[in-house]
């Protein structure tokens, strides 16, 4: 089914505000983990539980580089550069904060907002930029890549 300008207009919109509300959301996780406690402080705060899941050294490194990689993340989506790789990434730290967060049954407390906790929706829409890419209002598309237009057979 063949889409109208418009409809492709307001698509690659909807798409860049995702981009920008999931970028915006790493940019302040991530800059204010630095910019509150700090790298050490955070490390020492999640240590214990990041170490049920992974070995003693894996889970310091991973800690000490988790707010740097949120930060390189939401401002890849934010300019939609790499996007599809940024929101791979981003879907593969919101996975590993929710399987720290809720342990390795993925259990959900009943009386708390679950299933719908704010990095599950995050998770959901990182899998979608995945899927679509940068939209019309990217830096992907400059550089050739991240093409998301609808196919002739959707």
């Amino acid at each position: 089914m063949a889409t109208s300008k418009s409809t492709d207009g307001l698509t690659s919109l909807m798409v860049f505000l995702a981009r920008l509300a999931l970028g915006a959301w790493f940019l302040a996780h991530g800059y204010g983990v630095l910019d509150g406690i700090g790298s050490a402080g955070f490390v020492d705060l999640h240590h214990v539980h990041a170490r049920e899941l992974l070995p003693e050294g894996l889970a310091r490194s991973y800690l000490i580089g988790l707010p740097y990689a949120e930060i390189l993340t939401g401002a890849l989506l934010v300019l939609g550069l790499l996007t599809r790789v940024a929101a791979l990434l981003g879907a593969i730290l919101l996975a590993a904060g929710l399987l720290g967060a809720t342990g390795m049954g993925w259990r959900f407390e009943l009386g708390a907002a679950a299933p719908f906790s704010p990095e599950l929706v995050m998770l959901a829409l990182a899998l979608l930029l995945v899927a679509i890419g940068s939209g019309n209002f990217g830096l992907d598309r400059r550089f050739g890549g991240g093409k998301s237009k609808p196919s002739s057979a959707d």
